[in-house]
């Protein structure tokens, strides 16, 4: 399958004349990864995600009790913590895999960068 992208031909006003929207916005969008690797760090990502809700008592071991946690959010705060955590690593992934992780850094990075 073979993927292209379309440029807008005629210019709408003369007010579009200049900067790069002459063109549409996606030629000029920056792909940060391949569709294939990004789809494969995504499903990876949502699997490690899912294993920390699932499994929350290993990382519960491995990294121990969580005084925060247990303090405001009450008995049990640390699975709950670590579930939580596990969420939104999975969410994360699915922003990897939809490519919706680069439209979400860029707008984080534009507010300090101008171009």
């Amino acid at each position: 399958m073979l993927f292209g992208f379309v440029a807008q031909l005629v210019r709408a006003t003369a007010l579009h004349a200049v900067g790069h929207r002459f063109k549409s916005c996606r030629t000029h969008h920056v792909h940060i990864m391949n569709f294939f690797p990004r789809i494969l760090l995504g499903l990876v990502v949502i699997a490690v995600g899912f294993h920390m809700v699932w499994k929350t008592v290993v990382y519960q071991d491995w990294i121990g009790r969580i005084d925060f946690a247990e303090e405001k959010i009450g008995p049990g705060g640390t699975n709950t913590f670590l579930k939580m955590c596990g969420a939104a690593v999975c969410f994360i992934g699915i922003a990897i895999t939809t490519n919706l992780i680069s439209d979400i850094l860029n707008s984080l990075v534009g507010v300090f960068i101008r171009r």
